[in-house]
């Protein structure tokens, strides 16, 4: 198997063809974003988000940014490259967040919109989610614990008690007005659970013994994949949010983990196996999940967090292969 190397760096960015038609592998390269979202060591101790414009200095992007040569890499060799990417300077950069020693803030997630993002804010071994708008005001912060008897959920300001909850993995409905996360409520099992934007109420959606979360919501419906261990290795499973149905997609050895969505909803990547040999598969149709399910990588390195093209063509994930 080939792919393209693009940077000579310890864990680099891949591109991987998945369209459902296509049985084999390709690449090419992603264009350059005009803003991003940069996570930069700002304080000792402090992880920052921060809201990055990027300059494009000529009328024609593909002139102002040049693409990297690329080198044809094959497992088992090693070929360095001999040009570095062109940096992009940015027009400014400013924190979204103020900072404060000792909490470190990650993983940004936009709401469909494109006027909220929500944030996992770690804070010791707590970890809450803080839904802000781009201006830096902070809309909601969600950090839950159980009730006494584990069934109920009851809401917490952050700060004002004791026991440690972890909240993350937020993943957005299609219209932005609800979104699904994972926590453990304080009592160390992890469930999904379902809350409307500004709302006060929470569902749990999954109640069992076995961890469940990185659930990621469907761009075409009511529908989220996620991943349980109930089968004792982790397997991937869809839930119809309004009736809570459950149906399990995988069924293998080794740990499936990390499912995204397709943008048109129909295919699932993901990664699959144990320790640091993880590959890169995909369902290439959802209604047939045995039947397509491919490998798009095999080799002997560790690839990780698989993500959609927005024409849903390509995979981009990272790998330690060097």
């Amino acid at each position: 198997m080939k792919v393209w190397m693009f940077g000579p760096v310890a864990m680099c960015a891949f591109l991987a063809a998945a369209c459902a038609a296509s049985q084999g592998v390709a690449s090419a390269p992603q264009k350059t974003p005009t803003t991003t979202i940069s996570k930069t060591p700002a304080v000792t101790g402090t992880t920052e988000i921060r809201l990055e414009k990027k300059r494009v200095p000529s009328s024609s992007p593909e002139k102002a940014v040049k693409t990297p040569a690329m080198t044809e890499v094959i497992p088992g060799e090693e070929k360095p490259l001999t040009e570095e990417p062109v940096p992009v300077e940015p027009l400014a950069v400013k924190p979204l967040l103020p900072l404060k020693y000792g909490r470190n803030d990650s993983n940004p997630a936009w709401s469909p919109t494109g006027e909220l993002i929500a944030i996992e804010r770690s804070k010791g071994d707590k970890k809450e989610i803080v839904i802000a708008r781009t201006d830096g005001s902070v809309m909601e912060t969600i950090y839950y614990q159980l009730t006494g008897d584990g069934q109920g959920m009851q809401f917490f300001f952050p700060g004002l008690f004791e026991d440690i909850s972890y909240n993350a993995g937020i993943s957005w409905s299609p219209k932005g007005d609800r979104f699904v996360f994972m926590s453990n409520g304080g009592e160390g099992n992890y469930d999904c659970y379902l809350r409307e934007l500004g709302g006060k109420t929470t569902v749990r959606l999954t109640k069992h013994k076995e961890k469940d979360g990185q659930a990621h919501w469907s761009p075409k419906g009511d529908t989220v994949v996620f991943v349980s261990g109930r089968t004792g290795k982790g397997d991937i499973y869809l839930m119809d949010i309004a009736t809570r149905t459950t149906q399990r997609i995988t069924r293998g050895g080794k740990a499936y983990l990390y499912p995204q969505w397709s943008p048109k909803g129909t295919m699932i990547a993901m990664i699959h196996g144990s320790n640091e040999n993880h590959d890169i598969y995909v369902i290439g149709n959802v209604k047939k999940p045995v039947k397509t399910l491919r490998a798009l990588t095999t080799w002997g390195y560790d690839d990780l967090r698989p993500t959609w093209s927005p024409d849903g063509k390509k995979i981009a994930f990272y790998s330690n292969y060097n």
